[in-house]
């Protein structure tokens, strides 16, 4: 029952899969992920008093993820929020990087979290993007290298740990997630679409079948010109009654016409 509540809860905030695409539901879950990541940054940030630039960025990707999810859930349109959104925490990602002691910091947690959903999200511009993204590291390590004074350290060694083990715990989480909801919607509608092939199957078997009996009925039948039996596919000759009642839905009851009345049995009278 609590499981049951659970998906249908999580199909209401993913979107109607009979109005929202299996695009825009996914796409909808990596952006509920990300924000609810953001909310949880913002609020350690202020816990541990990290840089002001750091809780700033967290912040605002909350507002900013908020206001994507609302539109996209409401009316089911995404696509021109996917490039911008991924470039967005793509910039996010260097200033965090240069504000969070670079390497030294929790950033680069998160910069499996943007890898992940910009593989989700991304299509064609996606090879574009991952160069971008592996060309800026190496750029934001070679400066580190020989200029690391432009970097903005922890004040203390106590909020490098709290920050770094609480970010690498929830990037870890929130990306394994990303990626289990993913799995979850492709793998539910794959079965919605096996269920629609094998119905479609069993339908074109039995649209055959008639069409087969339709043929049967409508063609030349050839029948005996004095006993009247027909003959079937096998070549076999059978009273025309019991090729009716094999080969139609018809259901035969015997009678007698009046002609055959006066040349059968001349003494009875009308």
């Amino acid at each position: 029952m609590i499981k049951a509540q659970i998906i249908h809860s999580l199909n209401y905030l993913l979107g109607d899969s009979e109005t929202h695409s299996l695009e825009n539901r996914v796409f909808n879950s990596v952006v509920i992920l990300i924000t609810l990541t953001g909310g949880i940054a913002t609020v350690y940030n202020i816990f541990l008093h990290n840089h002001i630039i750091i809780t700033a960025c967290s912040a605002t990707s909350v507002i900013l993820t908020s206001c994507i999810y609302g539109y996209s859930r409401k009316t089911g349109k995404y696509r021109q929020f996917v490039v911008p959104g991924v470039c967005y925490f793509f910039v996010i990602m260097i200033i965090g990087w240069l504000a969070n002691d670079g390497t030294k910091g929790a950033d680069a947690y998160f910069l499996f979290l943007l890898m992940t959903s910009g593989i989700i999200l991304l299509q064609k511009p996606f090879p574009v993007f991952f160069v971008a993204i592996v060309m800026t590291l190496i750029g934001l390590l070679a400066v580190e290298f020989y200029c690391p004074a432009i970097f903005i350290g922890y004040e203390t060694g106590i909020q490098r740990f709290f920050d770094m083990g609480i970010s690498l715990i929830l990037c870890l989480v929130f990306n394994g997630m990303i990626i289990h909801f993913v799995f979850r919607e492709y793998l539910r509608e794959r079965r919605l679409k096996d269920a629609l092939l094998a119905q479609t199957i069993r339908d074109k078997d039995e649209l055959e079948r008639a069409q087969n009996e339709i043929r049967v009925l409508r063609g030349y039948l050839p029948i005996c010109a004095s006993c009247k039996n027909i003959r079937d596919e096998s070549g076999n000759w059978n009273q025309i009654e019991k090729y009716l009642s094999e080969h139609s839905e018809a259901r035969l009851s015997h009678g007698i016409c009046p002609d055959c009345v006066a040349r059968l049995y001349p003494y009875i009278r009308n």
